[in-house]
């Protein structure tokens, strides 16, 4: 899915204060892209993650992702965005404890209109697809930190997404867990065509992009282009 990002602004207020998280931000993503966006926090990489999923509305500017514009939908229509265009992967994993790593995979499907056997092969499958088909009877508490995040990139692609957004993936994860993560992205990104967008303090992470983008003060303030 092709997006279109122009003149995105987006400010929050703590208080007293007015934050500003994002100015002026223009950018074009074509489909297949893999993206990296870097940077010190607060430089605006959750918030422009959250603009391209649908979580957030900027307060100045455009979003346009495939034939929609974003900024035009109302809150149903963004959450329609979500459920059938966008998958998302956080730091913090975010799967429900009481839940088993095969009911975690299955909560994106539950509001769609298909059948109960058609949802428990896309999950089957999702989670074949990370190579965690073996655990997917255990708690999330009977997982390790990797095995989680593989559970939650299960999550994140049931759904066979067009966007895939990733915030911090690796850093709750030791390095070698972290390095199988990346990989199971790059993956991702080859053998299909979902737009990558990760968000990252990791270099590591940052190298795994084709494109690398460094965001400060709410701005992209270069890009780097690594040849196929």
């Amino acid at each position: 899915m092709d997006i279109r990002i122009e003149h995105v602004a987006k400010s929050y207020r703590l208080g007293q204060v007015e934050v500003t998280a994002l100015q002026d931000v223009s950018l074009d993503l074509a489909a297949g892209d893999f993206v990296s966006l870097s940077g010190p926090s607060g430089a605006g990489k959750s918030t422009l993650l959250g603009i391209i999923g649908g979580l957030e509305r900027p307060d100045r500017g455009k979003v346009l992702a495939g034939d929609q514009e974003l900024t035009a939908l109302d809150s149903e229509g963004l959450a329609m965005y979500r459920r059938h265009s966008v998958g998302f992967i956080f730091q913090a994993f975010r799967l429900l404890p009481a839940l088993t790593a095969f009911e975690n995979v299955m909560i994106p499907l539950v509001p769609l209109g298909e059948s109960d056997a058609a949802k428990q092969k896309q999950v089957a499958q999702a989670l074949d697809r990370v190579n965690i088909a073996h655990r997917a009877n255990h708690l999330p508490g009977e997982l390790s930190g990797g095995e989680q995040q593989r559970v939650a990139i299960a999550r994140a692609i049931v759904n066979s997404p067009d966007v895939i957004l990733a915030d911090e993936p690796t850093g709750e994860l030791d390095r070698r867990n972290g390095e199988l993560i990346m990989q199971l992205l790059r993956d991702l990104n080859q053998n299909g065509s979902a737009t990558i967008v990760v968000a990252s303090h990791d270099p590591d992470v940052v190298g795994a992009a084709r494109r690398r983008m460094v965001m400060e003060d709410g701005c992209i303030v270069s890009e780097e282009t690594q040849e196929a």
